[in-house]
């Protein structure tokens, strides 16, 4: 190309003309510009027909990997809400055993607590008529104490005592609860089973008997706080236990039942008595008792009588009737 740079310009127009024209018919794939004024050649070739293009990267030398993704299936969403399940059921379990150990736990504690601060025993008492010549009226009294929850006869004969003098001694089974502030007296009276019970947080006395119950105030004289009354029938301390007579009076109609008295007495009628100051003179057979019930609750026995007991028996009789 230097050449035809060099020699070009020597010749005439016409002949470079022609001389260019000869040479892009030589050279098809080549374009020749000849500028005149600057005697210069550009030379731009043409792509070939004949050679075909080579792509910088063949598609058969790519081994791709396929992967496909195939969607889940209802068995293996199955298998994993199962093990789902299957935890939850397994942690409620040991939440559930857990509770249930901390209430036995609890449960057993109190009932400890409880026991240790309850106490049941059995004790007598001598009626005889000696024990009104003594100017003091005190005696030592000490209770056989027995374990809670056991069955406690409330008249026993035992070696000690003499059957004919039985009848010359009344025979309390104590059951006292300290925490509750609560005392319960098991008793015979007149030959059957009667119970009284002193709730000192109420401020209530009651008296159970088989077909019904009375309720009246609390006596802080005649009965000792349920400490006090454990500890000294432990000791074997001195009680005053001389016969004290209360007239009372029953209230008609029969009253709802206080909450000291609802479990003891179900299903029967609760008269409130009240204290009888008229002298009335209640008629009784030979035979009958000098009074209705009596018991002993750490100071003096207690006889009570219930002045208008056979008005309130004809007034059950009447509404027996009626139903």
């Amino acid at each position: 190309m230097n050449f035809l740079s060099y020699a070009l310009p020597h010749l005439s127009q016409s002949k470079q003309e022609c001389f260019c024209l000869l040479l892009k018919y030589t050279f098809k794939n080549v374009n020749l510009y000849w500028n005149i004024k600057t005697y210069k050649m550009t030379v731009l070739t043409k792509p070939s027909l004949t050679i075909k293009k080579i792509p910088l990267i063949d598609e058969s030398h790519c081994d791709g990997e396929i992967i496909e993704m195939q969607p889940t299936g209802p068995r293996k969403r199955h298998h994993s809400l199962g093990a789902i399940f299957c935890m939850a059921v397994t942690v409620f379990l040991l939440v559930l055993m857990g509770v249930i150990t901390a209430l036995q736990i609890y449960e057993q504690v109190t009932s400890d607590v409880s026991q240790h601060n309850r106490i049941q025993g059995f004790c007598s008492i001598p009626l005889n008529g000696d024990m009104e010549m003594l100017e003091s009226h005190r005696m030592p009294l000490q209770w056989k104490a027995a374990n809670v929850g056991t069955t406690i006869q409330v008249v026993s004969v035992t070696e000690d005592d003499d059957p004919d003098h039985l009848m010359d001694l009344l025979r309390e089974v104590f059951d006292i609860d300290i925490d509750q502030s609560v005392e319960k007296i098991s008793v015979f009276n007149n030959g059957h089973p009667v119970s009284f019970l002193h709730d000192f947080e109420a401020n209530v006395t009651g008296i159970v008997d088989s077909e019904r119950c009375f309720m009246m105030s609390l006596d802080p004289v005649g009965v000792v706080a349920p400490g006090e009354l454990a500890a000294g029938l432990a000791a074997g301390a001195a009680f005053d236990v001389r016969r004290v007579r209360t007239p009372l009076r029953a209230l008609l109609p029969p009253r709802p039942a206080p909450r000291a008295l609802a479990h003891l007495c179900t299903d029967r009628p609760i008269y409130p008595l009240t204290r009888d100051v008229a002298v009335v003179i209640r008629k009784r057979s030979a035979d009958a008792p000098p009074h209705d019930y009596m018991h002993f609750a750490g100071n003096g026995v207690q006889e009570i009588e219930i002045s208008n007991l056979a008005e309130l028996l004809q007034y059950e009789q009447d509404n027996k009737r009626t139903d």
